[in-house]
């Protein structure tokens, strides 16, 4: 891209109280967080349209794997996902933390890229 510079995308409160949906590791150093985000109408929350969030050039990725397949993260909440304030992330090294609702566990992405998209994966109910 001639004159633009690549940017981290912000979160903000987009995943709090999300659910996860899904996780997949790979090809490489890869991973891919599935949300459906909690959408407020009001006093009313409802499930949102499933997120995608892509991490990729991991360093970490061993701790990613233990921490995503603890009976805690699965079928959990997102109490949060935020850039950590040390080290400052930036694009090519991004600094990622998760944390859950009812559990004190937080998930830190050491990464090369974020990306936040719609979810492209099949749902079960479309089969």
């Amino acid at each position: 891209m001639s004159g633009s510079s690549m940017q981290l995308p912000e979160f903000g409160d987009t995943f709090c109280d999300g659910l996860i949906s899904g996780i997949d590791f790979g090809p490489r150093r890869e991973f891919v967080l599935y949300v459906t985000p909690l959408v407020w109408d009001g006093h009313r929350g409802r499930h949102g349209s499933e997120l995608q969030v892509r991490f990729g050039s991991i360093s970490n990725l061993p701790e990613i794997q233990a921490g995503f397949s603890a009976a805690a993260t699965r079928d959990s909440e997102i109490g949060s996902v935020s850039y950590a304030a040390e080290p400052v992330s930036r694009p090519g090294n991004a600094v990622v933390r998760v944390t859950f609702e009812r559990s004190d566990q937080v998930i830190v992405i050491r990464c090369g890229n974020v990306t936040i998209s719609p979810s492209v994966r099949p749902t079960p109910d479309a089969e």
